[in-house]
């Protein structure tokens, strides 16, 4: 006997059908339409799509992709970052810079071999750190050399 792989079909009656998201049987109308589908309309309900798109949209937010990227990027969450950035005041951790005075705000610095966080940067002073491979004795060495240059 052949039985339907998508069990939301089995014991709904004729001009009704079952929405895959709340499993409500509800009539055909209550689905909107879609193309490609076996019986031509969506597999959930108009009410479950309302809230499917309203998720949807929410995470298209600047807020939501900044607290994904917080959070795949660093492990930390938006709380995380504004008590960091309170703890600075809002500055460089290196120059002193506000970020109300930058044009691309307030960068997370951290360390790439284990993930610790070790401040708010600005632009400039964080990719000066990355062309030092992070490294303090080349910052120190290239230091000492603007010290001499500068002394004579």
């Amino acid at each position: 006997m052949n039985t339907p792989k998508n069990k939301s079909y089995i014991d709904v009656p004729e001009g009704y059908k079952r929405c895959c998201k709340c499993l409500e049987v509800k009539l055909i109308d209550e689905f909107g339409k879609r193309n490609g589908t076996p019986d031509g309309k969506r597999y959930d309900c108009k009410e479950c799509g309302k809230a499917r798109k309203k998720r949807a949209q929410q995470n298209r937010s600047p807020e939501a992709k900044k607290r994904r990227s917080l959070k795949k990027n660093y492990g930390i969450t938006i709380k995380d970052h504004n008590r960091l950035f309170i703890k600075q005041k809002g500055k460089c951790a290196i120059c002193g810079k506000s970020h109300l005075t930058l044009e691309r705000g307030l960068f997370i610095d951290h360390d790439h071999q284990n993930n610790i966080i070790r401040g708010l940067l600005c632009q400039q002073c964080n990719l000066g750190l990355g062309a030092f491979f992070d490294n303090p004795i080349l910052l120190t060495k290239a230091a000492e050399y603007l010290w001499k240059k500068n002394e004579n």
